[in-house]
């Protein structure tokens, strides 16, 4: 398979065998994450069997590695493409990069996040996190964690951990690019079990409620992924 040309060096996972849908996501954390929503009951009813997840690490390699994928022989194998990556602090860019990361393979690009594009081989559609919807938000992973946490750990600190965090920030003793960040990571510490922990070993032990409203638009373009197009 061909090696991605890249500060990182990175080679691109090959399409394992039998998967015809492929997820594309910014690194290992956004990985896990979505493997054990994969696993989790939310998606009893339905055949994830056929779908692999992939890490392209990190939002500046989508092209390079995007293009290198596409050479691989296992490339043609696949029925849809979903590309998940946060939306950060500019919507417009980050629509762009995943739109021009398509057609640089030559693939029909949807023209807008939370819409598949069935004109191709391959259907194709992108998802800016944290909103996953047709209503982007600026921001990130941890900030759809942050709504999502389960029960399980003890949820009711939350508000303790915002108003420890937003002391610091009002006293000037600290200042936040993104506060989510900081209260997710601060949950995490507060607890034994998860002391330390990143947003993937979060999930894999259980931090975060599948069932959550929040998950529900990811929910149903994920299943939408799964279906035939004409």
């Amino acid at each position: 398979m061909p090696t991605v040309t890249n500060a990182k060096n990175i080679k691109p996972t090959s399409i394992q065998e039998g998967k015809k849908h492929l997820i594309l996501c910014e690194g290992n954390d956004d990985e896990q994450f979505l493997n054990c929503y994969l696993k989790s009951a939310a998606f009893s009813g339905h055949d994830v069997s056929a779908v692999q997840v992939v890490q392209f690490c990190g939002k500046d390699n989508l092209r390079n590695f995007l293009r290198s994928l596409a050479n691989a022989e296992s490339f043609s194998q696949l029925e849809s493409l979903l590309i998940v990556r946060d939306a950060d602090t500019n919507i417009i860019s980050a629509r762009d990069s995943v739109k021009g990361a398509f057609e640089a393979i030559n693939l029909h690009a949807p023209t807008a996040e939370y819409e598949w594009n069935c004109d191709g081989s391959i259907k194709t559609g992108f998802l800016l996190m944290p909103s996953c919807s047709n209503h982007s938000q600026t921001g990130a992973l941890e900030d759809l964690c942050w709504k999502i946490l389960s029960d399980k750990f003890g949820v009711s600190t939350c508000t303790d951990v915002e108003r420890f965090i937003d002391s610091l920030e009002q006293s000037g003793k600290r200042t936040y690019a993104h506060k989510n960040k900081a209260f997710v990571h601060t949950y995490f510490s507060s607890t034994d079990e998860l002391i330390a922990a990143s947003i993937g070993r979060a999930a894999l032990a259980g931090a975060f409620d599948w069932a959550s409203p929040e998950l529900d638009t990811l929910h149903d373009f994920i299943v939408g992924m799964l279906t035939n197009h004409s």
